[in-house]
């Protein structure tokens, strides 16, 4: 009988620390969410909306053009969020627009090379998404690096966000979650001018 009372217990035990363990992860993962969020700015330009990380450097793109805004912040010109806005093409799909830009980026970067490309569901939308890595040459007085980059096409009405996501390669895995974040935050309302 005592046998049974104290495996009763153990388990009464092991199930609280459970309970407790699932406590404080989602209290953990709640306060990340909200220090992340309590560190950006909205941001709003050409029917776009974003949360950019606090105090990060905004350059606007010129009006007509499809960049929108590049951000990064102030003492790291490697890391970067850029968004642009294309125009759809009736009756093409948003691969194709992908496949085009990985050509202009082949012949205008060194050593470009696409290392994946899928569908990806993200936040609820469909996208797709494209994996790619360069090496930056034109830094005066640094050594080339080699940069890692995202880029995620998401169809709206009348438009493609092109959210693209680039850091060097050291610290692309470290900075990935960010971006995430600050790629859920990005839409698009039609209407909007450059």
């Amino acid at each position: 009988m005592t046998t049974v009372a104290h495996r009763t217990g153990q388990r009464i035990n092991s199930t609280l620390l459970v309970i407790a363990l699932v406590i404080v992860a989602l209290l953990a993962g709640w306060i990340l969410k909200t220090s992340v969020t309590a560190r950006t700015e909205a941001y709003q330009r050409a029917g776009v909306s974003a949360a950019v990380p606090y105090q990060w450097a905004v350059k606007n793109g010129l009006e007509g053009e499809s960049l929108v805004f590049v951000a990064n912040p102030p003492l790291d010109m490697n890391r970067q969020y850029q968004v642009r806005l294309l125009p759809v093409v009736p009756g093409g799909k948003v691969s194709d627009l992908a496949n085009s830009r990985n050509l202009e980026l082949g012949q205008a970067l060194p050593y470009y090379k696409v290392s994946g490309q899928q569908a990806v569901r993200f936040g609820g939308r469909d996208g797709y998404e494209v994996d790619y890595s360069y090496i930056k040459t034109d830094t005066p007085g640094k050594n080339p690096e080699v940069i890692r980059g995202s880029d995620f096409y998401f169809q709206t009405p009348g438009r493609v966000i092109l959210t693209t996501f680039e850091d060097s390669a050291q610290h692309y895995s470290d900075t990935l979650p960010e971006f995430y974040y600050f790629l859920s935050t990005v839409s698009y309302s039609s209407g909007g001018q450059p």
